[in-house]
């Protein structure tokens, strides 16, 4: 009787203390915090990295939104959206949009504002060989109060990090192009592969002259 009675002891113990645990997770998710949720928030498949005009205003072609939602569908404001590069064929520039609340060489942090949207452009380049492949990493991830949203591609335009999106750009692609794999730091329209509407992509943009300037890294 005395063992039965010490294993129901302990099985109450036990019990409570889970019970407790679960409490404690709860309420972390009570509203107006909300419990994060991936699938009802909105994210983009492609971030661009880009330049700048000749006024230091950073091409209006790379702008995104994240839009952060919990389980009942909730906008969540005042949250943390940080993106993060996961890859070295992209860079961040040193000096970003001033309502970030921080950034460093490889990732960028902002609030979502009272809808639980989150607007960036992000400036930044190619660097070195391209990385990023279909079956291989992609360029980054985006987290929303610590927790993966999702990973997502990263492309860059100005491909050589100086001079603005130019000639030189275009012929690296070119010469990626000619190497018959598809780099997804040059797949600019998203399908997975590199083509001709990914080279269009990139003529219309240099065309625009928004990304005429580069920027430090």
């Amino acid at each position: 009787m005395r063992t039965l009675s010490l294993v129901r002891s302990v099985s109450l113990a036990a019990m409570l203390l889970l019970l407790q645990a679960a409490s404690g997770r709860a309420q972390g998710c009570v509203p107006p915090l909300g419990c994060p949720s991936p699938a009802n928030s909105t994210v983009p498949r492609i971030i661009a990295l880009m330049g700048h005009d000749g006024s230091g205003n950073t091409d209006p072609h790379g702008e995104f939104q994240v839009v952060f939602r919990d389980l009942a569908n909730n906008p969540m404001p005042n949250a943390v959206i940080r993106v993060e590069l996961t890859v070295f064929d992209v860079v961040l520039c040193a000096d970003q949009q001033a309502e970030l609340t921080g950034h460093g060489p490889s990732y960028v942090e902002g609030l979502t504002n009272q809808a639980g949207v989150f607007t960036v452009r992000l400036r930044g380049a190619g660097a070195g060989v391209a990385q990023q492949i279909p079956s291989g990493p992609r360029g980054g991830k985006i987290f929303g109060n610590g927790q993966l949203l999702a990973t997502v591609e990263v492309v860059a335009y100005d491909l050589d990090g100086t001079g603005g999106v130019g000639a030189n750009d275009l012929s690296l692609w070119l010469e990626d192009f000619g190497l018959g794999q598809d780099f997804l730091r040059e797949d600019y329209d998203g399908n997975g592969n590199m083509g001709a509407n990914d080279l269009s992509f990139w003529l219309t943009l240099f065309g625009d002259g928004a990304s005429a300037a580069s920027c430090s890294p």
